[in-house]
């Protein structure tokens, strides 16, 4: 009985200790983005100033995927080494745009399979697909800072969301489709002065 009794005090323990860390993941969650976690693979969008250049352009927006579950997330990436030299990774992503007047999400772009992971003018070479594990509780940047606003697409006020896909091979990608919070734009950008070829990501 006092056996039984010391493991159901362990028990308990154990499950307001785990209580008690949930409440804090939630707290810091809702402090640092506005919002509550649900169980699953959750996407927050990051809105920060950076100026690239582009006349009316103030804001950065990145994705930041999270592993709210109790299992290991498999996704696939390229590594490439940069213009810099160093090693970076990238993940396939998509952006849509809430259009109001048909009250359904308009795809701007999605990575297709046989484009993902190409040598580009700004990657210093070295580009192949991995597959990467993100544990419970791990948290990764997906969706590199990008001005988002600037693409010709959107204006001031308009609502966004990132995709990230963790499989591009031919027919899976939309099915392992992972979609962010949205988010809105809030640069008020002078589409006619600026040039397209100007770099959106930086």
């Amino acid at each position: 009985m006092k056996k039984f009794s010391k493991k159901a005090r362990l028990i308990f323990v154990s499950l307001i200790i785990f209580l008690c860390l949930l409440i804090s993941i939630e707290q810091i969650h809702h402090y640092n983005y506005g919002h509550y976690f649900s169980y699953g693979l959750h996407i927050d969008v990051k809105s920060e100033y950076g100026y690239i250049g582009i006349p009316g352009q103030t804001q950065m927006y990145s994705g930041q995927f999270t592993n709210f579950s109790i299992l290991p997330v498999k996704f696939v990436a390229c590594d490439y080494v940069s213009d810099t030299l160093s090693d970076e990774t990238d993940y396939p992503y998509g952006l849509q745009k809430w259009n109001s007047s048909a009250n359904s999400w308009e795809t701007i772009f999605a990575i297709e399979s046989e484009e993902y992971c190409q040598p580009m003018p700004t990657h210093g070479g070295g580009n192949h697909i991995v597959s990467k594990w993100i544990l419970p509780i791990e948290s990764i940047q997906v969706v590199s800072p990008e001005a988002t606003g600037a693409r010709d697409t959107f204006r001031k006020g308009d609502q966004a969301r990132f995709l990230v896909f963790r499989d591009v091979s031919s027919g899976n990608a939309w099915n392992t489709a992972i979609i962010s919070e949205t988010f809105v734009i809030e640069d008020d950008v002078i589409k006619d002065d600026y040039s397209p070829s100007l770099r959106i990501q930086h």
